[in-house]
C-alpha cells in the first residue's frame, strides 16, 4: 500500500509540473552544437554470483534545431562496445546508434528524449525560484533502467530530494553545486515504457550536479547507486557503481574551411536564423540568478591555411551530429572488406584532408546496397568501415581518433532497383565529432 501511495504522489507531482509551466528566458542560441558523454562504471552480480566490472560509454552529438519554437536539439547517440577502463588506445566499434530529438530547458536540463535508451537521467534538476546555500526542495525526475544494455528499457519517475550546496569550481569554472538523493521503487507495468520481463527494482542513488555560472547550463551530473532487479523468470541482478554524464557546448566547424581541406567547392552561405521567442518549458521555476546565456564560440580558425588535394566523388553535408563527408562508390572486392588497389589514391587524399582537422574524432560508417541477407549486409558494412579505419591509421592518423559502425542497407540514399542506385548506396560516411 505504501509503495502504491508513493507512485500516486509521484504521478500527481509529475502532472502538476506539466500543468503549470513557467515562462523563462532562452540562453541557447540557434545553431549551437551540444555534446553529451555518459559513462557507466559498475560491478554486477547475477543470481548471487559476481560477474565482474562493466564499463560502458555513450556519446551524443546534437545540434540546435532552428525551426523549432522550443529549445530542441537533434542528433544521434552512439553506444560504444563494452571495454575495460584504462585499456590500450584503439578505435572503438559502435555497438548501436540512435537518432534523437531532445527537449531542453533554458538552463540545460534535458526534459525529454525521443531515444528511449539515452540519456539515462532526465529532468535532473528542475529548479525552484530562488536558491540559497543549504536550501532543500523536491522534484520529480525520470530514470532509464536497462541493466544489460539490451535495449529492453524501463522508464520510471523518481522523487529527488535536492540540496543547494553553493558556488564551487570545476576545471577553473565557477558554478552552482547541487546534491540530491532518490530511491527507485518499481513494480511491473507502472510506466508505459517498460521491460515486460522485469518484475521489480529497488535502489538508492546519490547525485552531484554542477551548473555553469559563466556559460549557463549543465556541466555534469554524477551519481553513485546500488540497485537490485528481479525478473519473472526468477533471475536476479545486483548493480553497484556510478554513472557520470558530461555536457558541453562546442563551436561549430567552419564548413567552407573543411571543404577546402578536401578540394570540395565551398558551400553557399546559410541564411541567417530567425530569432526564436522565449518558450515555456515544463519546469517549476525560473533559472537561478546569475545564469548567463550560453557563450557563442567563434568559428574563426587560428590554424594555418590548408593545401587541398583533389578528392573525387565526395560530398560534404552538415548534419545534426556533425559535418559529414560521403565517399561515394568506394570499390571493394565482391562480398569482401578488401579495398581494390585503385582506391589507394583516394584514401591518401582523404587522409591528407583529415590530418588538417586536429583535435577532432572521426566516425566511419559503412553502408551497403540492399541485395541480400540484412544480417550479412550489416556485418559486411561494419568490416568495410573497419578496413577504412585501418587504412587511414596506416597513413598516419592516430587510431584513437576513430570510431566505426556498420549500418548495412538501413539508410539508403537511392532506390535499390537498378545498379546506379545500388552504387550510390554503397558508400562510406565520415562524420567529424568532438574528441
Amino acid at each position: 500500500m505504501a509503495r502504491y501511495t508513493w507512485y500516486v504522489v509521484c504521478l500527481f507531482l509529475w502532472g502538476a509540473i506539466e500543468s503549470y509551466p513557467q515562462s523563462l528566458s532562452l540562453p541557447y542560441q540557434v545553431g549551437d552544437t551540444y555534446k553529451i558523454i555518459e559513462k557507466h562504471n559498475f560491478r554486477k552480480w547475477e543470481n548471487g554470483k559476481y560477474l565482474g566490472a562493466v564499463y560502458r560509454e555513450i556519446q551524443g552529438a546534437l545540434k540546435r534545431e532552428p525551426r523549432s519554437p522550443e529549445v530542441q536539439f537533434q542528433g544521434r547517440f552512439y553506444l560504444l562496445e563494452q571495454s575495460q577502463q584504462g585499456g590500450v588506445s584503439r578505435s572503438p566499434k559502435i555497438e548501436a546508434s540512435f537518432p534523437a530529438v531532445l527537449l531542453v530547458s533554458p538552463y540545460g536540463t534535458i526534459l525529454s528524449s525521443t531515444a528511449d535508451r539515452f540519456p539515462t537521467m532526465r529532468k535532473f534538476p528542475l529548479l525552484p525560484q530562488d536558491l540559497r546555500e543549504g536550501f532543500r526542495w523536491q522534484e520529480v525526475a525520470e530514470r532509464v533502467l536497462d541493466p544489460d544494455f539490451s535495449g529492453k528499457v524501463t522508464l520510471v519517475p523518481v522523487l529527488v530530494d535536492y540540496r543547494y550546496e553553493g558556488i564551487g569550481t570545476y576545471r577553473n569554472e565557477e558554478g552552482h553545486r547541487i546534491s540530491g538523493k532518490y530511491a527507485v521503487r518499481y513494480r511491473q507495468a507502472v510506466t508505459e515504457l517498460h521491460d515486460p520481463d522485469l518484475q521489480e527494482v529497488q535502489g538508492t542513488h546519490d547525485v552531484a550536479i554542477f551548473m555553469s555560472l559563466q556559460k549557463g547550463g549543465l556541466r555534469f551530473i554524477t551519481e553513485s547507486f546500488k540497485e537490485e532487479y528481479r525478473y519473472k523468470t526468477g533471475r536476479s541482478l545486483r548493480l553497484e557503481g556510478t554513472v557520470a554524464t558530461f555536457f558541453e557546448g562546442v563551436a561549430p566547424l567552419d564548413i567552407n574551411r573543411i571543404a577546402k581541406a578536401f578540394g570540395i567547392p565551398p558551400s553557399t552561405p546559410a541564411p541567417e536564423a530567425v530569432p526564436v521567442p522565449p518558450v515555456a518549458p515544463r519546469t517549476t521555476g525560473d533559472p537561478v540568478q546569475g545564469f548567463a546565456p550560453e557563450t557563442k564560440l567563434s568559428t574563426a580558425s587560428t590554424e594555418s591555411p590548408v593545401s587541398p588535394r583533389t578528392l573525387p566523388d565526395v560530398d560534404l553535408e552538415e548534419k545534426p551530429e556533425g559535418l559529414t563527408l560521403t565517399v561515394k562508390n568506394l570499390r571493394f572486392k565482391p562480398d569482401s572488406a578488401e579495398l581494390l588497389p585503385e582506391e589507394n589514391s583516394r584514401l591518401a587524399a582523404l587522409a591528407d584532408g583529415l590530418k588538417q582537422i586536429p583535435q577532432k574524432r572521426f566516425l566511419i560508417v559503412g553502408h551497403t546496397a540492399d541485395v541480400g541477407n540484412p544480417v550479412v549486409q550489416k556485418k559486411l558494412s561494419l568490416e568495410r568501415a573497419k578496413a577504412i579505419v585501418d587504412a587511414l591509421v596506416r597513413m598516419g592518423i592516430p587510431q584513437d581518433r576513430f570510431l566505426y559502425e556498420g549500418r548495412g542497407a538501413e539508410e539508403p540514399i537511392a532506390p535499390n532497383t537498378d545498379e546506379k542506385g545500388r552504387a550510390r548506396n554503397r558508400r562510406v560516411e565520415i562524420t567529424i565529432l568532438e574528441k
